[in-house]
């Protein structure tokens, strides 16, 4: 059947519906115009209808397993108007959602503007454009890029395209699949339109890009990306300067990428990030983690400021040219510092290949354990030791790696035992070859805690722990500690190395015997008594053996 127009129209206090039952898909009803108006509706049933020129709907349009093809679809042009898409197939020209289009199943095939609310639970739709309105996807498979300035909530079902500059998308469950757009910058007319992604579980997979004032959040699920790139962007035409900085937070879940360029802030809470190239930071770039974050490479460079915590695994390089901050723990195979300082602490280091320095240096802040690989100086270095706290610098032999001649290493605010084994401790392998000659003249200590002020030289003790060298014999120092819970006094003697010590021994501090005698190798003497219980009392003395 062919008519010009259908209007279906009810008063208030009433209700028509135009009922199409069962009459078959292969001859449709044809209508140059057709409008669904209030309190009415108009339901398919297994049958198909063409439309001539329009279709408009401010009532309820009900279609299951029909067939609906032709030109417009209007809904909620002339009113609060509903359409649902429960089975069958809607494919017109155009389809424009103002007011509300549920899709419970079947295929929309019609390109489709959202100024309203369009609700996907099933199916299947393609070319959707966002214009404005709310598209939210709890089932079904949405095969179409997203864009302009709508929102789009994801609670399930897939998604097959990408993202370009939403104004909201929310995704709790489902699949995401393509490539993000999150905000917008015009460079040539310094404009910008802000835009969010948050995602708390399901999967998102794609490269994501974010510019501008966008802001990319992670609180749960996963990532899994291609580039990860933040633009930030500095209008240097409005009012003397703006910043508008792109922003990555991730406070839980996984994000896996090939690579990460920051410039703009990349703040880390939770979660676990692997970056399987290189992360990097560039003019306004930023980083602060307190997560698990894993790389093959970070580069920190001409930065606003970066922080690390957490646990940070870098299996190749880590470089640094403007100075960071760090704490927790890091494991790293190369470190180079080329400018700045990298303050650290307090927390870990477990390094394993060389620790480069070529400008700039590190500040340790106590208490840690710093495991650093071997150290090459190509400019000169500077180690600062937090006077508060004790540390330990373990440095891997570093004899192999000969030093630049002109480069000077400083140790500062040093406030260890000459004897080795203080509060402080720097140490060079597992001996005193783990540093050439040469190398160890090239160390400093600057303004030693107990000695006076002034630049002193390094000794190295057996032990590989480097000291500063006073250029004068060491005094005797005997400390007796706590016994042991066996009742073995526990002594140790401070002396000068290369020497032989008597250490003698007596109940009444007036009869003296001999009780051994021990050679000084690496400035500290360590000794227990077993006798010591067998006695109410007993003291202890040294003196060098000729």
């Amino acid at each position: 059947m062919t008519v010009d127009s259908i209007t279906v129209l009810s008063p208030t206090n009433s209700y028509n519906t135009l009922l199409l039952n069962y009459a078959g898909t292969q001859t449709p009803l044809t209508a140059q115009s057709l409008s669904v108006g209030s309190n009415s509706a108009f339901t398919l049933l297994s049958s198909a209808l063409q439309v001539g020129s329009d279709l408009h709907a401010g009532g309820v349009i009900n279609q299951n397993d029909s067939l609906v093809t032709g030109n417009l679809v209007d809904v909620g042009d002339i009113g609060p108007g509903v359409y649902n898409l429960n089975s069958g197939i809607l494919d017109v020209s155009q389809l424009w959602v103002d007011s509300t289009f549920n899709q419970n199943g079947g295929t929309n095939a019609a390109p489709t503007s959202v100024s309203g609310d369009y609700n996907m639970n099933g199916g299947y739709a393609e070319s959707i454009y966002i214009g404005g309105g709310t598209l939210r996807q709890n089932g079904g498979t949405l095969d179409s890029s997203l864009g302009n300035s709508g929102n789009y909530v994801l609670e399930g079902g897939v998604h097959n395209g990408g993202l370009t500059d939403l104004g909201m998308v929310l995704q709790t469950g489902g699949t995401n699949i393509g490539n993000l757009t999150i905000g917008y910058v015009d460079y040539l007319s310094q404009r910008s339109s802000a835009g969010s992604y948050t995602i708390s579980n399901g999967l998102c997979s794609g490269g994501i890009d974010i510019e501008g004032n966008g802001t990319f959040t992670q609180e749960g699920g996963m990532v899994a990306a291609n580039t990860v790139t933040l633009r930030s962007m500095f209008f240097v035409e409005k009012g003397g300067g703006e910043t508008l900085s792109a922003s990555l937070l991730q406070n839980g879940g996984t994000l896996s990428c090939s690579q990460m360029v920051v410039d703009g802030y990349y703040r880390q809470t939770g979660g676990t990030n692997f970056v399987a190239g290189t992360l990097s930071s560039s003019d306004l770039g930023s980083i602060f983690t307190s997560g698990w974050l894993c790389a093959s490479n970070i580069e920190i460079a001409y930065n606003i400021g970066s922080s690390f915590g957490g646990t940070v695994i870098v299996s190749n390089e880590f470089s640094v040219f403007s100075g960071c901050s760090g704490g927790g723990h890091l494991v790293a195979s190369n470190i180079t510092l080329a400018g700045g300082t990298f303050s650290f602490g307090p927390g870990t280091i477990d390094q394993t290949g060389i620790l480069a320095l070529s400008g700039g240096g590190f500040r340790f802040y106590g208490p840690g354990a710093f495991n650093l690989g071997r150290l090459v100086p190509s400019a000169g270095a500077n180690f600062q030791l937090s006077s508060a706290n004790g540390c330990t610098l373990r440095f891997a032999d570093s004899s192999a790696l000969p030093w630049a001649t002109n480069s000077v290493v400083n140790f500062q605010n040093w406030s260890g035992s000459l004897y080795g084994g203080g509060n402080q401790r720097i140490i060079f392998g597992i001996n005193s070859a783990a540093l050439m000659a040469q190398q160890l003249s090239q160390i400093q200590f600057q303004n030693p805690a107990g000695l006076a002020a002034g630049n002193y030289p390094a000794r190295i003790l057996s032990t590989g722990e480097i000291v500063p060298d006073t250029g004068a014999p060491l005094a005797l120092k005997m400390t007796a500690a706590s016994p042991s819970s066996n009742g073995w006094m526990q002594l140790s003697v401070g002396a000068d190395i290369g020497r032989s010590y008597d250490i003698e021994v007596s109940t009444d501090l007036v009869n003296w015997s001999r009780w051994t005698n021990e050679f000084n190798s690496n400035g500290t003497i360590y000794l227990h008594d077993q006798e010591a219980p067998k006695h109410p009392q007993r003291f202890y003395r040294t003196r060098p053996v000729p």
